[in-house]
């Protein structure tokens, strides 16, 4: 797209990527441990509040955690003190992948109007 413009004229524009290199070549195997992780925007349309709602009737074996900003029109810390789902702060861009790793399943319960393929799995 860059390209395309640039030959119309207008050379304004910037590519923020959101996709990473391929860091794995080889999943590990390993047991499942209950552990669930959301990395992204803390904000309702990213379905936090289901989230929120769903760690109460789990086991207390599993594990919740929520990485990402939090919108503080939405949201603050303390949301996360009593619950099960813990929030864990914000990731730097090269930790994401080895963080991933460390977790069972991706929670994705985003209804965020637009959203197509969530960055994360770019």
């Amino acid at each position: 797209m860059i390209s395309f413009f640039e030959k119309e004229g207008i050379n304004n524009i910037v590519w923020l990527p959101n996709s990473r290199k391929p860091l794995i070549k080889d999943f590990p195997n390993k047991e499942f441990a209950n552990k669930f992780v959301f990395i992204s925007r803390v904000i309702p349309q990213k379905g936090i509040n289901e989230i929120i709602k769903a760690a109460e009737f789990l086991p207390n074996d599993y594990i919740i955690d929520i990485y990402g900003p939090i919108d503080d029109r939405h949201y603050s810390k303390d949301v996360f003190l009593n619950g099960k789902a813990s929030y864990k702060g914000l990731l730097k861009p090269e930790e994401v992948v080895s963080t991933l790793l460390k977790y069972d399943v991706l929670l994705l319960p985003s209804y965020f109007d637009g959203e197509g393929y969530p960055g994360i799995i770019i």
